[in-house]
C-alpha cells in the first residue's frame, strides 16, 4: 500500500529491454489510511531520458477499483524494446527517469512515484 502525499514515493526501476514490465498492483491510501477515491481521476506515468525530454515512453495504467484506490501499472514488451540502450547498465548515460501522478477531477495533481530507471539490454530479438 502506498500513502498519497505531497512528494510521492521514490521507487527505482530496472526495465529489461524487450520484456514486459509488470503489471504491478498499486493500492493508494490517504494520510488517514482510507482508500483514495480514483473516480474521475487520470492516473498517468512516463519514462524518459530526463525530466525535460521530448521523447517519453508511457506507462500503461489500468484502474481496477476506483473507490478502493487500486490500479495496475505496466509497460508492454513492444514498448520497452524501443527504449534506447546507451551503454553500461550502471553508467549514468544509461539511466532514465520516471514518474507517476494522479490528476483528480478538480484539477489537483498529486505525485505517487518517481525515481531512476536502469535499462538492461535485450540480447534476444
Amino acid at each position: 500500500m502506498t500513502t498519497l502525499g505531497q512528494r510521492g514515493d521514490k521507487l527505482d526501476l530496472l526495465i529489461r529491454q524487450g520484456a514486459t514490465l509488470g503489471p504491478f498492483p498499486v493500492s493508494l491510501l490517504s494520510e488517514d489510511q482510507t482508500p483514495v477515491d480514483l473516480t474521475g481521476a487520470l492516473v498517468r506515468g512516463t519514462v524518459s531520458k530526463d525530466y525535460s525530454a521530448a521523447t517519453t515512453y508511457p506507462i500503461t495504467i489500468l484502474v481496477s477499483n476506483a473507490l478502493g484506490g487500486e490500479f495496475r501499472m505496466s509497460m508492454p514488451a513492444t514498448l520497452t524494446a524501443t527504449i534506447p540502450y546507451l551503454g553500461d547498465i550502471f553508467e549514468p548515460e544509461n539511466q532514465y527517469v520516471w514518474d507517476l501522478e494522479i490528476e483528480f477531477s478538480d484539477g489537483t495533481v498529486m505525485p505517487v512515484f518517481w525515481g531512476i530507471v536502469q535499462l538492461a539490454p535485450e540480447a534476444t530479438v
